[in-house]
């Protein structure tokens, strides 16, 4: 019963591990394809290899007694296999699957602290051996009920892959990995001092209350260490979000005056040429072709630039809206714009800035290789129907849309620099408990997203 015991507690962690781990990525990292393929397999290996230590164990028993510490790099090895499995199941950076692979191994060292630590070795040492069937279905209830707590305090939070949006940042990947080791390097140390320093002393009768003191001293110890950490990672994760919509303020104010001086400057042209019309409608008519061409021309340009100006009532909008229209019209591109909604104030700035954003990048990056001018044309539109904020994003494209996932991949080299990508509309569409709907028909591109605000 003792090695079947062995092998429970090792499905235990790495079961409790891959669970946590499914609640802090499934909502918020892109799936890959094959997605629950990858998953069953990559939970198999990390079972399998969790599994291998209870062999492990009886054969280096000899050498444990002496040097206890021998058995370290294994477990620091099998903490890696949680993060492989994320990047093989999802599509997000390495900075990113470390953040979470850490958040769950400190969860689960949460849970192990109370049903392991507290429960078998402090209050109730023979219970497992004594009630195996019982030990188990405790915890497993323990296990089920302290999830449900992890998910609605932390991981269900977690909305947005924050710290995926900014996984190019090596100052943060290396935090981590430095945090992740000291961390690792702590709990070796406290698992050392109870398995090989005061579990021992528990054979003393005489020992039993010094015994129980040391171990509620180095479990308290544990758990602060562990609460401490985690309010670190979590802190982490606000202050990229904080971060992130500071970024997006700062260029919607740089991007909002460039919009105010283009209209001043353009309303002062247009001002100065309507002055001069009547004068320039005179001189029009003692003009050659060619010249009289040029001139209407340029009257044309200048209200066709004021034009660009829209306004819909909404400033991260009318801001965004403004840029790609000045874009479109300095490549032909005709862009189309329908707006008619009360619920883009339910919408948080930054939400709403990087998915109208990534939307239309997607567009114009669809028309502006196209060869027939008439094709370069793209229409949005934004309609409260039934309830619900319906966005729909219509554009030609030349039939060689590259899918992955089902979302179409940009052609930029440079992805950094091109918004916050198709995983961040994703992550806020799933965040409002929207949906996207992508269709083809020939060479349409239709793209629709529904959000219930």
């Amino acid at each position: 019963m003792s090695i079947f015991l062995e092998l429970f507690d090792q499905l235990r962690y790495m079961g409790g591990f891959l669970v946590i781990l499914y609640l802090f990525c499934n909502r918020t990292l892109d799936h890959r394809e094959h997605y629950f393929r990858r998953l069953a397999a990559g939970a198999a290996v990390c079972l399998l290899v969790a599994f291998l230590y209870v062999p492990l164990r009886h054969f280096l028993q000899p050498w444990l007694k002496h040097y206890p510490f021998l058995i370290g790099p294994y477990w620091l090895i099998v903490s890696c296999f949680p993060l492989a499995l994320i990047l093989f199941c999802y599509d997000t950076t390495v900075t990113s699957a470390l953040y979470r692979t850490m958040f769950a191994s400190l969860s689960e060292n949460m849970a192990a602290l109370f049903t392991r630590n507290l429960m078998v070795y402090a209050l109730y040492p023979g219970f497992p051996e004594e009630h195996p069937y019982l030990y188990m279905m405790a915890i497993l209830g323990f296990y089920i009920v302290f999830f449900q707590l992890v998910y609605w305090c932390i991981a269900g939070r977690v909305q947005v892959d924050e710290i995926g949006r900014h996984g190019y940042d090596r100052k943060i990947r290396n935090e981590l990995i430095i945090s992740y080791l000291l961390y690792f390097l702590i709990m070796e140390s406290v698992q050392y001092a109870l398995e090989y320093m005061i579990q021992p002393i528990s054979q003393y009768t005489e020992m039993q209350a010094t015994y129980r003191q040391l171990m509620y001293f180095l479990i308290f110890i544990h758990f602060m260490i562990n609460t401490t950490i985690i309010f670190l990672l979590w802190f982490l994760h606000q202050h990229m979000a904080v971060q992130t919509e500071k970024e997006l303020i700062a260029r919607l104010a740089r991007e909002r005056q460039t919009q105010y001086e283009f209209s001043r400057e353009t309303i002062d042209m247009i001002n100065t040429k309507s002055h001069d019309l009547k004068h320039q409608l005179l001189a029009m008519a003692s003009m050659k072709d060619e010249e009289r061409k040029k001139q209407i021309l340029e009257v044309t340009r200048t209200v066709e630039f004021y034009d660009a100006v829209v306004r819909t009532g909404n400033n991260a909008v009318d801001t965004l809206l403004t840029e790609k229209n000045v874009y479109c019209k300095n490549r032909n591109i005709h862009l189309s714009c329908t707006v008619h909604s009360e619920k883009l104030k339910r919408i948080e700035l930054v939400d709403l800035y990087t998915l109208l954003g990534n939307a239309l990048d997607n567009a114009i990056e669809g028309v502006e290789h196209l060869q027939n001018p008439e094709k370069k044309i793209i229409s949005l539109s934004i309609l409260d129907q039934g309830g619900m904020l319906y966005i729909q994003v219509e554009n030609y494209f030349d039939g060689e849309l590259q899918m992955h996932n089902g979302v179409p991949q940009s052609r930029k080299q440079d992805m950094r620099n091109h918004g916050f990508g198709i995983q961040s509309m994703k992550a806020i569409i799933r965040k409002y408990g929207g949906n996207m709907n992508i269709q083809t028909e020939d060479e349409l591109f239709n793209l629709e997203i529904l959000l219930p605000v």
